[in-house]
């Protein structure tokens, strides 16, 4: 019992070393994972954003249009066409903020389930007991 004690003692000791080398693989695998999940959440904010910009964007350009376009031609409003100015500015980067948030978004979702996949296939660890002893690196495909 002693030599078996021991024999496990010295067996964490020696695979301390490469069990510390498994664990910062697996931190950085969980720090790209979380990094991606959140890459993710903006790419989505980003879409409701530009959506919100693009149909606010789209309004103020049909109402700043319609009105430049009425009857009364000799006295356009200044008003009106500011309207009509930042409607096209807030349907500009409306649709810049979808396009970007469709990209961090797909990017996101791709990059955080391959990393997720492998930071559940690689497991490292000790075999201790009567029968068998040594170490165990198990990698699923």
């Amino acid at each position: 019992m002693k030599k078996y004690f021991i024999f496990c003692i010295l067996t964490l000791i020696t695979v301390n070393i490469p069990l510390s080398g498994q664990s910062d693989l697996q931190l950085r695998y969980q720090k790209k994972v979380s990094h991606y999940n959140q890459m993710k959440r903006m790419g989505g904010s980003l879409i409701i954003c530009g959506s919100v910009f693009t149909v606010t964007g789209t309004i103020l350009t049909i109402r700043g249009g319609n009105r430049l376009s009425s009857d009364d031609y000799s006295d356009p409003v200044i008003k009106d066409i500011v309207g009509l100015e930042v409607g096209i500015v807030f349907l500009a980067l409306g649709i810049a903020m979808d396009a970007s948030g469709i990209t961090l978004n797909i990017i996101g979702n791709q990059k955080s389930k391959q990393y997720q996949s492998k930071l559940n296939n690689l497991k490292m660890g000790v075999i201790c007991n009567p029968n068998m002893q040594g170490i165990s690196l198990v990698y699923r495909f």
